[in-house]
């Protein structure tokens, strides 16, 4: 199992209260991580 701080990025919350995954200076919506795994 990793750790938390063995992973490149975190996840946050964004002002709506929903959860964001943040890698360096950008923050995407779980739908956006998905879209971008099913165009590979």
């Amino acid at each position: 199992m990793r750790r938390r701080s063995d992973v490149p990025y975190k996840v946050v919350r964004s002002s709506s209260g929903m959860p964001r995954v943040a890698i360096g200076d950008r923050e995407f919506s779980p739908q956006e991580i998905s879209a971008m795994v099913l165009q590979r």
